[in-house]
C-alpha cells in the first residue's frame, strides 16, 4: 500500500478542499491510504477522513506564531522520515515553501507540488507585496523540492512552475451525476429557499474573501434589479468580508432580494435551483465550481482574468471586471437565461472532456502505484 500525506485541507470548504474530498472518496483506499497535515484546528471533512481511517495532524498556522509552525513542522517531517511514500502540498505560490523544503530534507518521500491558482491569494497591500517577494526569492529552492509538478490547468502551471513542461494537469473532476439537472430538485430547493417559481436566480458560491470580488457582484446585481425587481442572488460561503458585503447589501436596499446562505455541503441540490452562475473573480486557478455549474446545465458568466480552459460547455460568457464594466454585466445578465435547461446537453461536455471524478481518481490511484 503507498501512503501519502496531504498538505493543505483548511477549514473553510473551498475548490482545494472540494477536489480533495472528491477524489478521496472514489480512490481505492485499500490501496493507497492517505493522511492530512492540516494548519487549522479542525480542517474540513475532518470527522469523514477519520472516520474512513486517515490520520490528521493539526499544526500551527505560520500566521499565528512563525516560529511554533516551523518547529511544530520540523518536528514532525523528522519523525516521519519512513513513513510516507509522497507528501502531496497544495499550493498557490512559492511564498511559504516551508513544508516542501522539510519534507525534502527529512522524509525519503517523494515531493508533489500542487498549484491551484494564478494569483496570490492576498489582494493589494502590504501582504501582498512581502508575498511576491518571497514567492521570487523562494522559487529556486522550490524547484529543487518538488519531485513532481501537478497544476489544475495550464495557466496554474506556468503561473507557479514557469512552465508547462513535465507539468501533469490534474483536472478537478467532479461527481457529475449528482449535478444532472433535475427539475424535480429545483422546485424542492426553491420552496425551502422561499423562492417564486417565476424568479429569476443568480448564485454565486466561494468564499467571502478579496479575491472572490463580491462587491462588483452585489454592485451589478444591484443595477440589475433595479430593473428587473423579480429577481433574487443566492451566495453561497463563509469568510472573513462577510459582514463586509452584508452591510453593503443592507445599505443598497436589496437584503430582501439577496440570500446569505453560509456555508453549503448540497451545492449539487443548490445548483438546481440558480438559473444563471456568476464569478466575477480577480484571479482562479481553475474553479471546481464552474466544472459543477456547467454539469448541472447553468449559462455561467464570469471575469475575463479566469482561463478559458474551464468553457467546457461552450455555454460561459468572459467579461472584463474593470470600473466601467457594470453596465456590460448588467445587459449580459438578462439575456442568456434559458428557460429549457436539458436541451444544454453541457453535462455530456463535461465527462467528455475528463472532468468526471472518476477519471480524476483513475490517474491519481495510477499514479500513486506506479511510482
Amino acid at each position: 500500500m503507498k501512503k501519502v500525506l496531504v498538505v493543505g485541507m483548511y477549514c473553510e470548504v473551498g475548490g482545494i478542499e472540494t477536489f480533495l474530498i472528491n477524489n478521496y472518496r472514489k480512490i481505492d483506499k485499500t490501496k493507497i491510504h492517505f493522511d492530512f497535515l492540516t494548519y487549522c484546528s479542525k480542517c474540513a471533512f475532518e470527522d469523514e477522513l477519520s472516520e474512513n481511517g486517515s490520520e490528521i495532524f493539526h499544526i500551527t498556522r505560520r500566521g499565528e506564531n512563525p516560529v511554533k509552525s516551523y518547529s511544530e513542522q520540523k518536528s514532525f517531517f523528522k519523525q516521519n522520515k519512513n513513513t510516507y511514500d509522497f507528501v502531496w502540498i497544495h499550493q498557490s505560490s512559492a511564498s511559504n515553501i516551508i513544508a516542501n523544503k522539510l519534507a525534502k530534507k527529512y522524509t525519503n518521500a517523494k515531493v508533489i507540488s500542487h498549484c491551484h491558482g494564478t494569483s496570490f491569494e492576498s489582494r493589494g497591500g502590504i501582504v501582498e507585496k512581502i508575498h511576491k517577494i518571497f514567492d521570487v526569492k523562494n522559487f529556486k529552492a522550490f524547484m529543487n523540492s518538488t519531485d513532481y509538478m501537478f497544476a489544475c490547468s495550464e495557466a496554474a502551471a506556468q503561473w507557479l512552475f514557469k512552465t508547462t513542461e513535465n507539468v501533469n494537469i490534474i483536472k478537478n473532476g467532479i461527481d457529475t451525476d449528482k449535478f444532472a439537472f433535475n427539475p424535480k430538485i429545483r422546485d424542492e430547493v426553491r420552496k425551502e429557499l422561499s423562492i417564486k417559481d417565476n424568479q429569476l436566480v443568480f448564485g454565486h458560491a466561494g468564499r467571502f474573501c478579496e479575491v472572490k470580488n463580491h462587491k462588483f457582484l452585489i454592485d451589478v446585481f444591484y443595477r440589475f434589479h433595479k430593473q428587473n425587481s423579480n429577481s433574487v442572488l443566492l451566495l453561497a460561503g463563509e469568510g472573513e468580508i462577510k459582514d463586509k458585503i452584508i452591510e453593503q447589501v443592507n445599505s443598497l436596499g436589496i437584503k430582501d432580494c439577496v440570500k446569505f446562505l453560509g456555508f453549503r455541503n448540497d451545492f449539487d441540490r443548490l445548483c438546481q435551483a440558480i438559473d444563471i452562475f456568476l464569478l466575477p473573480s480577480f484571479y482562479e486557478g481553475f474553479p471546481v465550481t464552474l466544472i459543477e455549474a456547467q454539469s448541472a446545465e447553468l449559462p455561467c458568466i464570469i471575469s475575463d482574468t479566469i482561463t478559458s480552459e474551464v468553457n467546457i460547455s461552450g455555454n460561459i460568457s468572459f467579461l472584463s471586471i474593470g470600473e466601467n464594466s457594470y453596465e456590460i454585466w448588467r445587459n449580459k445578465l438578462g439575456s442568456v437565461f434559458n428557460d429549457n435547461r436539458e436541451s444544454l446537453l453541457q453535462k455530456q461536455s463535461v465527462v467528455n472532456a475528463g472532468y468526471d471524478v472518476s477519471d480524476t481518481a483513475e490517474f491519481l490511484q495510477n499514479f500513486f502505484d506506479s511510482h
